[in-house]
């Protein structure tokens, strides 16, 4: 035998090692000690590529996360509105108001003077760039401002990112294993959880904005009484079931510039109804925000009540610091979610940059508890940069899951079955040989799988299934080709090599364009079009190899090693 047939023996040799080196994972996946939970010794030496199951195979729940892309954008401007606060009066720029315009990305700046407007356009054009003025008045002194539209586009996008991050630090606090978390659209996230036994908590974990603020409350521009009458006035307005956002719109005008209204929700402490709700009027230019949060840990507070200690990072426990400096004597509103938690007065100012959580006295110890370390959690795995709403969702139960696997695994060894029995009878030697092929076919895929932590769904099955069948047409071309050349009346060595030739193109050309449309059913496709593209690509290619390079080199063997006057095929 030549030392070229020696050497791509060989390599065929290790690949087929290498393969069922990869599978064997998947086949003893499970198989530990239940007792102990700990991995058999022989599990301790094989590879970590075991096959995960998706959520239609494992069970556990599905769900479409709508992120609010506008508010995330009120928010950015919102920051800007400080920011040009305090650049103007470093730079000595007198202005009389700077605020955003209510449910838009406008700011409305009004100088004091006319010789200060070349200076604020140059602070415009010098240090905030990405603002751009819409319109100018000199007669007013006054200017409306927007983010500019490719910065608009860069937030949302920034958005988007940094909620799938946030989410997927959730879900690792929470223990969820192996989350599938996927931006879908511009503002939607795919969020799958397999083999996850209490869907509740994650739903509840997930959909929780955490938008921790810590505010003023304004109690000298309306007493309680002038303003629970201005908001009982504007909810004739309103529907029954009305948002924050909604109230401060029909006050928008009615209170004080630069102010809205939230609330704090009291509930009987027995039936935990909501008996009444108070509502406080907020500054918004005393605003500090959660993300300067350093930590958030379960506590116990003076009366052996469970309560949340937060820490503020440095730049937090700065501004935190000047806060409580400057208001001693004021409440500070501490906001989660547009919803007060508590409202506690500052007493003197903390410059250690640490304060604590409340959560009232309406619920027992045991709910305080669960829900001060869910907030801790949420708080310590970051806030979401914008409210997310729960789009879809749905559970599939563990009992689905396992029989859609058994009968996908019915279809697999059914279909394996009939293909090696025709195989066989038709082709007899050279049908066996198929079947070998299709076998590392099979092996090769799964092995891919493993080998790259990829998640085995139920379009995948079908995707192995086509691959399979694909598979075997490869090697019916190349018998039938090398059939014609032993018609013709060519020797047999001579026959095979012309089969295998001119069998190649028609091979080639037939999976590669599968494997074009598979590609492209991957880059445009969702979760399960993915699972079924990319199972049919790794199959597409072992096939090209299993057919034209394996089969090939046996064919090669036997025929040097004996000299066939005829061949079965």
């Amino acid at each position: 035998m030549s030392s070229n047939w020696k050497w791509k023996s060989g390599l065929a040799a290790l690949s087929i090692v290498l393969g069922i080196w990869f599978v064997l994972p998947t086949i003893f996946s499970g198989s530990g000690s239940q007792e102990s939970g700990e991995p058999l010794w022989y599990e301790k030496f094989l590879p970590d590529s075991a096959i995960q199951l998706g959520l239609d195979l494992r069970g556990g729940i599905y769900m479409s996360l709508g992120v609010d892309l506008d508010r995330a954008l009120l928010n950015e401007s919102d920051r800007y509105v400080n920011d040009l606060k305090e650049f103007l009066q470093d730079r000595d720029i007198p202005f009389s108001k700077i605020e955003r315009q209510y449910s838009s990305t406008k700011i409305h700046v009004h100088l004091e003077t006319e010789d200060d407007m070349d200076a604020f356009e140059s602070l415009l054009s010098n240090e905030f760039n990405i603002l751009t003025i819409v319109s100018a008045d000199s007669s007013t002194l006054s200017y409306e401002l927007n983010l500019d539209p490719n910065r608009q586009s860069e937030i949302e996008r920034d958005t988007i990112t940094q909620a799938l991050e946030t989410l997927r630090n959730r879900l690792d606090e929470f223990g969820v294993a192996e989350p599938s978390i996927q931006a879908k659209g511009k503002d939607q996230i795919i969020v799958q959880l397999p083999g996850l036994s209490d869907p509740s908590k994650a739903k509840e974990i997930l959909a929780r904005t955490a938008q921790l603020e810590f505010k003023i409350v304004d109690r000298e521009s309306l007493s309680p009484a002038e303003l629970s009458e201005l908001i009982e006035e504007a909810e004739k307005t309103l529907v029954e079931d009305y948002s924050v956002e909604q109230l401060n719109a029909a006050l928008y005008g009615k209170i004080p510039s630069g102010t809205e209204v939230m609330f704090e929700e009291l509930a009987d402490s027995s039936t935990q109804d909501l008996i009444d709700k108070v509502p406080y009027l907020l500054v918004n230019d005393t605003r500090i925000s959660g993300d300067l949060l350093d930590d958030a840990r379960v506590g116990v507070g003076q009366y052996n009540e469970p309560v949340v200690n937060i820490r503020f990072n440095p730049k937090g426990t700065k501004e935190f610091d000047v806060l409580t400096k400057e208001h001693v004597g004021d409440l500070l509103a501490i906001v989660l979610d547009d919803k007060i938690f508590s409202a506690p007065r500052i007493d003197g100012h903390i410059p250690s940059g640490r304060s604590v959580i409340t959560f009232g006295g309406a619920k027992t110890r045991q709910e305080i508890m669960e829900e001060a370390k869910s907030l801790a959690m949420v708080l310590r795995a970051g806030a979401l940069p914008a409210p997310i709403e729960i789009l879809e969702n749905r559970t599939v139960g563990p009992s689905l899951g396992r029989d859609s696997i058994e009968k996908g695994m019915k279809a697999i060894l059914l279909g394996v079955l009939l293909i090696v029995i025709f195989m066989a009878a038709y082709y007899r030697w050279s049908g066996l040989l198929a079947d070998f092929a299709v076998l590392m076919n099979l092996v090769f895929i799964l092995a891919c799988l493993g080998s790259l932590h990829a998640t085995l769904t139920l379009p995948g099955i079908a995707g192995i299934l086509v691959s399979i069948g694909m598979a075997v047409d490869a090697n019916v071309i190349i018998f039938e080709r090398i059939r014609e050349e032993l018609r013709s009346g060519k020797p047999v060595r001579t026959s095979v090599e012309l089969g295998y030739e001119r069998a190649h193109l028609t091979i080639l050309d037939s999976n590669l364009t599968t494997v074009i449309t598979g590609l492209v059913l991957f880059q445009f496709g969702t979760g399960p079009i993915k699972g079924f593209a990319i199972t049919l690509i790794f199959g597409l290619i072992a096939n090209y190899f299993t057919a034209l390079w394996f089969t090939r080199l046996v064919y090669d063997w036997y025929l040097q090693k004996y000299e066939l006057k005829r061949l079965s095929v």
